[in-house]
């Protein structure tokens, strides 16, 4: 099997954490019903209608929403994942280093021991 063919079937074993249908809707960990609530604000982000002030304030929202998820602990494996699709903005930036953020990091390496 090609690694393309087993990233496929990672994406299809994956589906229990999509954002419709059971997923996170079915969660009710901290730091799940802080990411409904960042990508609710998020899929809502490319509103041309909005003034270079209104959209300043639209992003301080999703920051100070990506801020509480940072500091929340993971309780499961799917609020580690919901973390790091937040602080990365669906991959638009990297996420913090390890000085940055150790307890992301922690938490990472707490997922692999």
């Amino acid at each position: 099997m090609k690694r393309r063919h087993f990233l496929s079937a990672a994406v299809l074993t994956a589906a229990p954490l999509s954002l419709s249908g059971r997923g996170l809707h079915s969660m009710d960990t901290p730091i799940q019903t802080e990411f409904r609530a960042w990508h609710a604000l998020w899929v809502g982000a490319d509103d041309a209608s909005r003034t270079d002030e209104e959209n300043a304030a639209y992003a301080d929202r999703l920051l100070e929403i990506e801020d509480r998820i940072r500091d929340l602990p993971a309780e499961t494996p799917q609020d580690f994942i919901a973390k790091t699709v937040a602080l990365t903005g669906f991959g638009m930036s990297g996420l913090p280093d390890e000085r940055q953020c150790p307890a992301l990091w922690a938490e990472a390496m707490a997922a692999i021991a």
